[in-house]
């Protein structure tokens, strides 16, 4: 049986092409100034490296007994890497809804969009999981923190494994 002949309906609605397109060009911004970030970032830290001379300011009255350690370039560029990623599969999952707009039986665009627009997040959500670990270990407050240092990237994608899983019975619920 082709998709054409079908009975079964893959939007309860109609995706609309402008609503799509402004997403998918909300992300293209998104990604460039991202990009745009990295790259600035990377040429004026130089080989150097970043380091937070203000935490030990005297004016402050902050003392900090050890230095503190030089972020690298590739180090920084790399945590971004999961959220540029998401950014691309966000302006292409929204692209697979504006061409599903024109035919809404098509399967290709219809999953496309469905299995882009579902993972893109917990990319996102990555980024700000390792940025959460790196920015309490330079501000020396991992001791606030409920959850122990080492454990943090685990817990978290754990909690995203767990959503998926969630997110897939609903599925299942919903195709019945």
């Amino acid at each position: 049986m082709s998709e054409k002949e079908s009975n079964y309906i893959l939007y309860h609605y109609t995706p609309t092409r402008a609503g799509a397109g402004v997403f998918a060009a909300l992300f293209c911004v998104c990604l460039v100034a991202l990009t745009g970030f990295l790259v600035y970032f990377a040429k004026s830290c130089g080989k150097r490296g970043y380091i937070a001379e203000s935490l030990n300011d005297p004016e402050l009255k902050i003392e900090v007994e050890e230095p503190i350690s030089r972020v690298g370039n590739a180090k920084s560029f790399g945590k971004y890497v999961p959220l540029l990623l998401g950014c691309v599969m966000e302006a292409v999952g929204y692209i697979g809804r504006a061409i599903s707009s024109s035919d809404t039986s098509a399967l290709g665009p219809y999953v496309m969009q469905t299995v882009l627009l579902l993972v893109a997040p917990a990319l996102m959500a990555a980024t700000i999981y390792m940025l959460f670990g790196r920015m309490l270990a330079l501000l020396r407050c991992t001791s606030l923190s409920i959850v122990p240092s080492k454990f943090h990237t685990t817990t978290f994608v754990a909690g995203d494994i767990f959503s998926f899983f969630l997110q897939a019975a609903g599925g299942g619920l919903m195709s019945q």
